[in-house]
């Protein structure tokens, strides 16, 4: 199996997760927030954190497991 096969950002998925929650859910989230639909704005800023946070902690575990796999 090839190395970049096993990397999560280069499956599309992590890379969408991290773009949608950074360019659509947390700006749409402010947004609705300053309109005054404070529902619609904390559930679309909560998205947004999760979809951050998920592509994050995949790509450090990862990025761990690479580094451990590197010394053996």
């Amino acid at each position: 199996m090839n190395d970049s096969d096993r990397n999560p950002a280069n499956s599309g998925c992590i890379g969408f997760m991290w773009i949608s929650g950074l360019f659509f859910f947390i700006p749409y989230g402010i947004i609705c927030l300053l309109n005054g639909n404070t529902g619609w704005g904390i559930i679309l800023l909560i998205i947004g954190i999760i979809f951050l946070l998920l592509s994050y902690f995949t790509q450090k575990e990862y990025d761990d497991e690479k580094e451990k796999n590197k010394w053996d």
